[in-house]
């Protein structure tokens, strides 16, 4: 941690560690390690942006978290034990291939340059699935062994296309959101013989233009569901709101706040002529009573 080193090559020779962890090393360029095994913690973060790892024997790792990298190489990692955390890293693509399980979450957040992925061979997360804000990324297609979700899913970003072909079962709530009018959600609101995958009580998934809810009980029967057309979408564009739409609510916005003005003016004006009404009574009232006094008449 905070060194001026440029290269870690240093652990060639080690085979097994407790915790990895090298952050805050400004001119850090490569990690370089034959590390098979890490017991605890890997945590690689706050290095120069471009900094290139390199760990082509590791297979087993309890926890794992990347980022600020501009490439990942772990060819043979197998098992993360509990989670793994990709984010905010300039890779392009992410081959993890040969990894099948891990025991708590998997994200992959915030990595803006990435387009592919591989996590093919991934039969089980015990834990929730993340993939979210990752500009480039266009398919959310690469968990095609994937069986089991223990927790929920959450996928956010501007994707056209999520498949997971098998995949039976997602215990935790679902969550899906894309920018993108192409998006087909019908596998997260399809039941397969009257039964939902998603057993967490709530599907939401939404593209551009069109937003699906489900309501699910634990054993994934539907109680509830529902179909919204986003209104603000444009087909013309491709946006949410087109010119026109968005000149005419401006216009509304600006009638409306023209009204109110028009309609305080007027209060306004109302209470002067009756407040100008009671103060020429008052005087007039005090006029007469000075006429009567005067002739003795009061």
């Amino acid at each position: 941690s905070d060194t001026s080193l440029a290269n870690i090559d240093q652990f060639l020779r080690v085979k097994q560690i407790d915790i990895f962890n090298i952050n805050n090393n400004r001119f850090l360029e490569t990690i370089k390690s034959n590390i098979d095994t890490i017991n605890v913690q890997l945590t690689i973060h706050a290095n120069a942006r471009d900094l290139e790892l390199d760990m082509p024997k590791l297979q087993y790792a309890q926890n794992l978290t990347i980022r600020d990298t501009s490439l990942i190489n772990l060819p043979n990692l197998e098992r993360v034990q509990s989670s793994f955390q990709i984010i905010e890293n300039l890779i392009t693509s992410l081959d993890i291939s040969n990894l099948q399980y891990v025991g708590g979450t998997l994200g992959i957040i915030e990595n803006h340059q990435l387009t592919k992925a591989n996590f093919n061979n991934v039969t089980e997360v015990q834990g929730g699935l993340m993939i979210a804000h990752n500009g480039k990324l266009d398919k959310i297609n690469f968990f095609q062994n994937l069986k089991q979700i223990g927790g929920a899913i959450h996928f956010e970003g501007k994707f056209s296309e999520t498949n997971f072909e098998n995949l039976k079962l997602v215990k935790g709530s679902a969550f899906i959101k894309s920018s993108s009018p192409n998006l087909d959600c019908s596998q997260w609101i399809a039941s397969s013989n009257g039964r939902s995958i998603i057993r967490g009580g709530k599907v939401k998934c939404s593209s551009a233009r069109k937003s699906n809810f489900l309501n699910v009980d634990k054993e994934g029967l539907v109680l509830e569901s529902t179909e919204n057309d986003n209104d603000d979408f444009d087909d013309t564009t491709g946006n949410y709101g087109s010119i026109d739409n968005q000149n005419a609510k401006q216009n509304r916005e600006h009638v409306a706040k023209g009204a109110k003005k028009t309609s305080l003016k007027k209060k306004f004006s109302n209470a002067s002529n009756t407040l100008r009404t009671s103060t020429m009574c008052a005087s007039l009232n005090v006029l007469v009573l000075v006429v009567l006094k005067i002739f003795g008449l009061f």
